[in-house]
């Protein structure tokens, strides 16, 4: 059969706008899942959806706002490609723990730290609040789930330790995909020594786990959908999703973490954290509360919340 050169030219016309048709559907994706910031998210009474939020919203809103009224200090640090991060630093008891907090997917350090936050400054500990990249103050325009933002966990010890001193007793504090970043932190080769401890608040395994975990709620079909969000992350973010897990971080971790889980967790499953601690069991400690959804555990169980916390501490060896 000979081919024509009008058939080969529609072949070729053909082929050009299915690969155009991929790259812009990989962008619409790219910009929906990773681009940061999106729809008011840095807007400090913008609070997650959800129907436990909606109950506590005055409540959330009121301690994110005394938390702002706080005396803090301003702090930055430059992540390994270059973007400048910036934290609120709370100065606490000298020889106090230095907590540096991580928050979730499209949120800022006040809002998911807004009553946690408030407990550790109020326990005298040295307290950085940290905007993630593409988050608050900080700059960028991709969130990566964690796969970035770990490197950017590393640089931030390295801050506290130049602040307070290569003996300060560091414990990596997260919430949602900033309890992701701590964990994956934990398998990195040059995390700082004086890192005692994590602790992890709802975090999911993997960021392909929870990519195609969010297709399934919104009836995408995973095989389908899954494809064009890997490449986007790819080619627009710049970071490939499958690089690292939680999972297979812990699986290297010297340092014990702590993992907390709220049981009516309808975003990331408990079983998704269950998945971090069998694979490293001897250094991972996980525990749940009944009544509490994503990243709710705090405020539905506070009283074991911090008595479990602080426990983990003097264990780690962070306090006395």
């Amino acid at each position: 059969m000979i081919i024509t050169e009008k058939i080969l030219i529609i072949i070729c016309a053909v082929a050009v706008a299915m690969v155009a048709a991929v790259f812009l559907i990989s962008y619409v994706v790219y910009r929906v899942a990773f681009y940061s910031p999106y729809k008011g998210q840095n807007d400090m009474e913008n609070l997650p959806d959800g129907e436990q939020f909606e109950q506590n919203r005055d409540l959330i809103v009121s301690a994110v706002r005394k938390l702002a009224s706080l005396p803090f200090e301003r702090v930055e640090v430059t992540s390994n490609d270059g973007l400048k991060l910036v934290g609120r630093l709370y100065r606490g008891k000298i020889g106090a723990p230095v907590d540096i907090c991580f928050h979730g997917y499209r949120g800022t350090g006040m809002k998911d730290f807004s009553m946690g936050g408030a407990f550790l400054i109020e326990s005298g500990h040295n307290v950085i609040i940290v905007d993630e990249r593409g988050c608050g103050e900080s700059e960028g325009h991709t969130i990566s789930f964690g796969i970035n933002e770990r490197k950017d966990a590393v640089v931030w010890c390295e801050k506290a330790a130049e602040i307070f001193g290569k003996e300060c007793k560091i414990v990596l504090f997260g919430v949602s995909m900033g309890a992701t970043t701590v964990l994956m932190a934990l398998g990195e080769e040059d995390l700082p020594k004086n890192v005692i401890c994590a602790v992890a608040d709802c975090p999911f395994d993997s960021p392909s786990d929870i990519i195609k975990t969010v297709c399934r709620m919104r009836k995408y079909t995973v095989g389908m959908s899954y494809p064009f969000v890997k490449f986007g992350a790819r080619v627009f973010g710049k970071f490939d999703l499958e690089e690292t897990s939680a999972a297979q971080a812990v699986k290297r971790a010297k340092i014990p973490a702590l993992i907390m889980h709220g049981e009516c967790d309808d975003f990331v499953y408990p079983e998704k954290s269950e998945r971090i601690r069998v694979a490293n069991p001897d250094m991972i400690k996980r525990l749940t509360f009944p009544l509490a959804g994503h990243g709710l555990s705090f405020l539905y169980g506070k009283e074991r919340y911090v008595k479990e916390f602080e426990n983990f501490l003097k264990e780690c060896g962070a306090v006395e």
